[in-house]
């Protein structure tokens, strides 16, 4: 939409009279002659190019002001400082031989005071598609200049941040939202910006989320590291959620406080500690608990145990297959891989109560039975032996000695394990293929 505008304007001395010229209303939406909407500090002058110079098309009134012009004389842009002449004719120049819109920044000494001016220059084209040139001009003094520079490089490094950077107000609606964010959660700008933060989060999480801000807002601390923090989770657009590392900050501002975060997707961190946990608590072989992780939960049970005097027993299983050296040195150690892999499978099809079951080394290994009475126990076992005898692996038959002991209040963990070993090893002296249960020994 193009409108028709009445200007008076000369130009390096020369009048180029009163007229009438169209120009593209966006241009002009807040610049008319009252300057409705203008703020201070800023003008727009509109250039049209005449062989290699450029002839003034346009002006705000506020162009007055801002270049110290008396409101009653006619636009000279000759009054303009020579400086500001030079500037803005070969940023002008620069746009005309690019035929692309340009920013530029420069300074100029006024009467002993530098002023700084911010241009962004844009080509358009009027109604006869000639091209003009929109010149918008930001005048700054020396100390509002630097406040800007220093507001675009902090937008500058939040919007290019690798980090995912977003901030919320103290109703917890986002007002700031990165490109990272922007990848990392699956939404565009215009997607999140005034909804509620909990849009990220999963619904397990929202009402402790709600909960933890108020809290945080409430504390003497600023700010949060990611150190200090747990795993949280955040949800993408898509529905996935993954886990998360954050920190967080508190600003205080007029309208109130608000909130900003920098979250960073550990997916990838969180997959592979899942795989160097697994590796470091499991038997490669037989995918059991190994002996570092076996000892770990018997500690804990122990532990609980000696907190909770009252609660259920505790019951522990040690387990050898009997005569297992002959099978490796008869089949190779490969078949006895294979007898081992078998027993972890038909030990864990026998079990039919809670336990946790592990390789402690070799041949040998642990079934820990919380919460049983010792006759249930011993039944279990004896499933387990039973079930094992009736296996074969490759036309080979094995069979197991099993020790069980009742954990005894304040007993270490080693005495616990070794009372189950003297079992086992009576029932191996008794001919193997047993099941003993510890001697009451004070």
């Amino acid at each position: 939409m193009y409108i028709t505008v009445t200007v008076t304007v000369t130009f390096a001395g020369e009048l180029l009279g009163v007229g009438q010229v169209k120009i593209q209303k966006t241009l002009v939406d807040n610049m008319n002659d009252e300057d409705v909407g203008m703020p201070k500090g800023q003008a727009v002058i509109v250039f049209s190019a005449h062989n290699n110079s450029f002839v003034v098309n346009y002006f705000s009134q506020s162009i007055f002001r801002l270049l110290g012009l008396s409101e009653q004389s006619v636009f000279l842009i000759e009054h303009a400082h020579h400086d500001f002449i030079v500037q803005i004719e070969g940023a002008l120049q620069r746009s005309k031989r690019q035929s692309t819109p340009l920013h530029h920044d420069f300074r100029c000494e006024v009467d002993g005071v530098t002023v700084h001016y911010d241009i962004d220059i844009t080509p358009i084209k009027d109604l006869n598609e000639h091209t003009l040139y929109s010149v918008e001009i930001e005048q700054y003094q020396a100390g509002q200049f630097i406040d800007q520079q220093q507001y675009f490089r902090h937008e500058l490094l939040v919007h290019n941040a690798h980090d995912c950077i977003l901030v919320i107000d103290n109703a917890s609606k986002i007002q700031v939202f990165n490109k990272a964010a922007q990848l990392m959660f699956g939404y565009e700008l215009h997607e999140v910006l005034g909804h509620a933060i909990e849009m990220l989060i999963p619904k397990s999480a929202r009402y402790s989320h709600s909960t933890q801000v108020k809290k945080f807002a409430e504390s003497a601390q600023q700010s949060r590291e990611m150190s200090s923090r747990r795993v949280v989770y955040g949800v993408r657009k898509n529905g996935e959620i993954f886990p998360a590392e954050i920190s967080i900050a508190k600003m205080e501002f007029s309208t109130g406080t608000e909130f900003s975060a920098m979250v960073r997707d550990i997916s990838l961190r969180a997959k592979l500690l899942e795989k160097l946990n697994y590796q470091a608590h499991t038997d490669s072989l037989t995918g059991l608990h190994n002996r570092f992780s076996i000892e770990d939960r018997l500690a804990r049970y122990i532990e609980h145990i000696n907190d909770n005097p009252n609660d259920d027993p505790l019951c522990l299983m040690l387990i050898d297959l009997d005569h297992f050296k002959k099978i490796n040195d008869s089949h190779g150690h490969d078949m006895g891989d294979k007898v081992l892999c078998s027993f972890a499978l038909s030990a864990t099809k026998a079990m039919s109560v809670e336990h946790v079951f592990g390789r402690y080394g070799g041949e040998e290994f642990i079934i820990i039975v919380p919460e049983q009475a010792v006759e249930i126990v011993l039944e279990q076992a004896q499933n387990v032996r039973q079930t094992c005898e009736l296996t074969w692996v490759n036309n080979i038959n094995y069979t197991v000695s099993i020790g069980v002991a009742k954990y005894r209040y304040g007993e270490t963990l080693q005495a616990f394990i070794n009372r189950a070993d003297n079992a086992l090893y009576r029932a191996k002296d008794d001919g193997r293929n047993k099941v003993y249960f510890a001697r009451d020994e004070s």
